[in-house]
């Protein structure tokens, strides 16, 4: 039994015994402590937080762990005792006492040790009040229990206790010095037996022992090597050439560790090397990382495993829920957050009776994200009394998404903790799905890879090890996950999958209903819906969850379990510096120079010992013992542990291992490496790995973008649908691929979206994806464009009405004074704030001039005047452009920005940007525009027209004003190139080439469309 559990047990023993108080309970004991002692000792250095309140809590258990007072009366506490409180006990008088000693009791020294002075009372405030409050309880906790202990009386007194492990400073989980002390004096007790190594013993605990129990009877050699049961030393196993001062492996990375001894199990297996897989223990220091790589790496393998060590609920995809909707009320029901909740598998909303589909609530997140919806539950409700009727089908996950909010409104106010929680409580409860056999599937990860990944052979490893599923049970999963009927072992596992996730929901619930009572109970104070998230997340953090296990194969266990294992084999991983050895808990209140004087070891005597279990730990097994270190984690460089250079103490023999060779032992091994195995699958499973393997070779066209003619093609990007139709064979019932959609005539806006990146524009105008909205405070780019386009549109009809024609510097300061009326007319509809960013963006500022000013200032500072404009001018039809190779018709749709006719005959284009402007020796925009518009003029007020200037007006960079050419050979030159890049554009989209090939590679890093794009799985890019 642990600790705890010895505790547990004791208590139960006792006749009469007042309950035992929860870690929850002390926890919120200790809270409501603390905010008393700030009243007492104001002007503290920091502010109350969770996080110190629990660190308060294990400094109190520590202190009260290390000054045993059996002896001395409950003393009087000072002037400083809370309200309420008349007597403390002597630990914390105790500290109060050494540690103002320590820092000195002149209150005009230094600043340092007064702050420390000042923290010191705080402590033993809060300690005090929280004693007091655990009497006002009537329940007790450890300490409480342990005068119960020695003084109550017991129906059935233990008679024998046996202690396997350390005190506290040889071994975190160990005793202290309260506990040794119990045992001691505890009534009934007739025997108590220390079981320790001669090596640990001679790192400080012996001295230990002998000053707390002098006299205590030793019996000594039955350890390792020196007879009796346990004679039997292992060889440390090392790799070929290796230095004999470097006994361990090296690896990359802590994967890498799992999938050579995965190799080496089926390695020693045919090569006759039968040590079954309940003799193998795989020891860590850090068993997350390990856990959650094993249950990739063995099953992959065929190899099972075993394991007792419990993960953290916080980790379960149901907490991730329950994190969802905390978010989704501290954002004060923001877009994103409220979306995701909707689409979390894990709870239901439904509208009139039925559950909203997926469908309206990806249309009620776009329409919520043109509306501009930021968050704030009066404004969801403003736009749901102001619908636009073009987003019906957003109106089911629309009123979905009031009602939740209306549920979760009140844990936007301050409100009593208990309240807090049971409002959190009941919105969980009433929203959580039912959970079924098909949600098995639904909240596991994907079926065909899991079926897969369990065959634990190929063609180089043809027999399974011992203890391993059979291959037949294996391709009878496989059958399951390619569409066959349900076998016996895929029900077990839904089963399985069904029972944790229903095991984690309870204990969610439990958790919530326990912080709700404790609170109600012992200490409501009134919470945000900061404070409940926290409190929430920390009750999270407390919690851990045990996983079922297989009760076979390979052990995986750390460090303190490993010593109550028998092992032939027992492999050390991840022997780094950050775990080993583990670094004791850090005290956040006082530095060690002041902790020694409480009894605080050094960091000697844990490091004497840490060395010493490390040592116990490499002589272990029976027969071999493997170490190994690695360099990489999560891709940062680690140093190996200087615990290594200990490993020569242990004076093992050495054996060297070659290298593993490279069998495919692992699924994806025989399917990835050439030529392809697939002696491992049967039935469906092979079915579909012999038309995937049948399909076009990897270098073909339709691999890298194009998709051919007429759109009669398989979609580029999307799963399932690869190649061209009859190209290759089916199975089952495989659809067709879709044929695309035929493309509208072609903007030329378009057409510069294929010149950035033609996959881009296949996403975008072919396959017709819409780009993620996201939310603004302001106005998007696209929307500011429009916005701007108005503005000027406005401006420029609203002067041709008055009579006004060229803006010429005779009448600029009228145009600006016109310019500006509309600004502000325009700016009204706009938000305040984004009302005055745009004002600052068209009419600028003290330190720059806006927009405005440069449009009227290019004109009024050109010499030919403007007899009309045209605004938003639509050129749309079939245009004719020269090419090398002759003319072409082609259809195309665009709207031109402006076109000022001036009195020489000659036209002036220009395009507003918002940013920079384009790369003139790719833009199509402007020059495209200018040949078609010259076209569309002919015979305009009965002249022909050409094109004389264009220009762009952009707000970015270093000047407003860029002429796309600046002579008339330059401008035949660039008319021309602009023609040929926009003919060679038009065939490369009719020939369906549209590989991922961006003319910049910045480009992928904002891209919309990454999540289709295939660049990584070609390497194109």
């Amino acid at each position: 039994v642990t600790r705890d559990e010895l505790y547990d047990r004791l208590h139960a023993r006792l006749e009469s015994s007042p309950r035992r108080l929860t870690s929850l309970e002390r926890d919120v004991l200790m809270q409501r402590a603390a905010r008393e002692a700030v009243q007492v000792v104001p002007g503290l250095p920091f502010r109350l937080r969770p996080g110190l309140v629990a660190e308060m809590l294990l400094f109190y258990d520590h202190l009260r762990r290390q000054f045993p007072a059996h002896s001395a009366p409950p003393a009087p506490c000072g002037d400083d005792c809370p309200k309420g409180s008349q007597i403390a006990t002597p630990q914390v008088n105790r500290f109060e006492e050494l540690m103002s000693d320590a820092l000195g009791r002149d209150e005009d020294s230094d600043r340092g040790a007064g702050r420390l002075r000042d923290q010191t009372r705080f402590l033993a405030t809060a300690f005090r009040s929280y004693e007091q409050f655990v009497r006002e309880s009537g329940a007790c906790d450890e300490h409480v229990l342990r005068d119960h202990l020695v003084t109550g009386t017991r129906s059935h007194p233990i008679r024998q206790v046996i202690v396997t492990v350390p005190d506290w400073i040889a071994d975190p989980d160990g005793l202290y010095v309260a506990d040794f002390d119990l045992l001691a004096r505890i009534p009934g007790l007739e025997m108590l037996d220390i079981v320790a190594t001669e090596t640990l013993l001679r790192s400080g605990l012996h001295e230990r022992l002998y000053n707390w129990w002098p006299g205590i009877e030793e019996i000594s050699g039955v350890g390792p090597g020196e007879g009796g049961a346990f004679s039997a030393r292992p060889a440390i196993v090392t790799p070929v050439n290796t230095p004999s001062d470097e006994p361990w492996w090296t690896f990359r990375d802590r994967e890498e560790e799992l999938v050579w001894i995965a190799r080496q199990i089926k390695a020693d297996r045919r090569n006759g090397i039968d040590t079954p897989l309940e003799r193998r223990a795989i020891v860590f220091k850090a068993p997350l990382p390990y856990l959650y790589l094993a249950a990739e790496v063995f099953p992959a393998a065929g190899i099972p495993y075993q394991t007792c060590d419990a993960l953290p609920l916080a980790v379960e995809p149901a907490a991730a829920a329950l994190d969802l909707v905390l978010d989704v009320v501290a954002s004060r029901f923001a877009r994103n957050p409220l979306v995701s909740l909707l689409r979390s598998p894990h709870l239901v909303f439904v509208h009139d009776g039925s559950e909203i589909s997926r469908g309206s609530i990806s249309a009620l997140n776009r329409a919520l994200s043109q509306r501009q919806y930021l968050g704030d539950l009066d404004r969801l409700q403003e736009l749901t009394a102001d619908w636009n009727p073009k987003h019906l089908d957003a109106i089911p996950a629309l009123q979905a998404s009031l009602a939740a909010a209306h549920e979760l409104a009140p844990l936007v106010e301050a409100h009593p903790a208990s309240a807090q929680v049971r409002c959190l409580q009941s919105f969980w409860e009433a929203h959580l799905r039912i959970f079924t056999r098909e949600d098995a599937t639904t909240f596991a990860p994907d079926s065909a890879l899991r079926a897969s990944s369990s065959l634990d052979v190929a063609r180089d490893d043809p027999e399974p090890v011992e203890g391993s599923r059979s291959r037949r049970s294996a391709l009878r999963e496989g059958g399951q996950a390619c569409g066959g009927p349900p076998e016996p072992q895929q029900r077990r596992e839904d089963a399985e999958r069904g029972s944790r996730e229903q095991r984690t929901r309870a204990a969610i619930a439990h958790m919530l209903s326990e912080l709700a009572s404790v609170h109600a109970a012992c200490d409501d104070p009134a919470w945000t819906i900061d404070d409940l998230a926290i409190a929430v997340r920390r009750a999270f953090e407390d919690q851990t969850f045990e996983p079922i296990s297989s009760s076979a194969g390979v052990h995986l266990v750390d460090d303190q379990s490993a010593r109550y294992g028998a092992f032939d084999e027992v492999a050390v991983v991840g022997v780094v510096e950050s775990d080993w050895p583990e670094r004791p808990r850090r005290n956040i209140f006082y530095p060690s120079a002041l902790l020694r004087a409480l009894g605080w070891p050094s960091e000697r005597d844990r490091r004497a010992a840490s060395d010493a279990r490390f040592l116990d730990l490499v002589a272990s097994a029976s027969k071999h013992t493997i170490v190994s270190t690695f360099t990489l984690d999560d891709d940062a460089l680690v140093s190996r542990s200087m615990q290594l250079d200990e490993i020569p103490r242990a004076r093992l023999s050495t054996v060297t291992r070659q290298p593993t060779d490279h069998s495919r032992i692992f699924i994806d091994e025989a399917l990835s490496l050439d030529p392809p195995v697939l002696d491992a699958l049967q039935g469906t499973a092979r079915a579909w790995a012999a038309l995937r393997m049948s399909r076009s070779s990897a270098e073909a066209p339709q691999f890298h973008g194009r998709v051919g003619q007429g759109g009669q093609v398989g979609l580029v990007g999307q799963v399932g649908q690869v190649g061209q139709v009859g190209q290759v064979g089916r199975v089952g019932q495989v659809p067709p691929p879709p044929a695309l959609p035929a493309p509208p005539a072609l903007t030329v806006s378009a057409l510069e979206t294929y010149l950035d990146c033609p996959f881009k524009f296949f996403a975008q105008h072919v396959l017709r994806l819409e780009d993620e909205p996201e939310d603004e405070e302001v106005m998007d780019p696209k929307r500011q464009g429009r916005f701007l386009h108005e503005v000027f549109e406005t401006f420029f009809k609203t002067w041709q009405a008055s009579g006004e024609r060229a803006i010429t510097p005779g009448n600029l300061d009228r145009a600006r004074e016109l310019f500006t009326a509309v600004v502000d007319s325009a700016l009204e509809r706009l938000p305040v704030a984004e009302a005055g960013l745009e004002r600052t963006r068209l009419l600028g500022s003290p330190a720059a001039a806006g927009l405005g000013e440069a449009v009227l200032r290019m004109e009024a500072e050109r010499p030919v005047p403007v007899v009309e404009r045209l605004l938003e001018h639509d050129l749309r039809g079939t245009f004719s452009f020269a090419t090398r190779d002759g003319m072409r018709a082609i259809v195309l749709r665009g709207k031109a920005d402006r076109v000022d006719l001036l009195e020489d005959g000659t036209f002036r284009l220009i395009d507003y940007k918002l940013g920079w402007p384009p790369n003139r020796a790719r833009a199509l925009q402007l020059p495209i525009y200018g040949v078609c518009a010259e076209q569309r003029l002919v015979q305009h007020r009965g002249r022909r027209w050409r094109l004389g200037e264009a220009v762009y007006l952009a707000f970015k960079g270093p000047r407003r004003v860029i002429p796309l050419f600046a002579s008339d050979a330059d401008r035949v030159r660039v008319l021309a190139d602009a023609q040929q890049r926009l003919v060679e554009t038009v065939d490369a989209i009719a020939r369906g080439d549209f590989p991922p090939a961006p003319d910049d590679v910045w480009r992928c890093e904002t891209c919309s469309f990454s999540s289709v794009c295939r660049k990584d799985y070609v390497g194109d890019v």
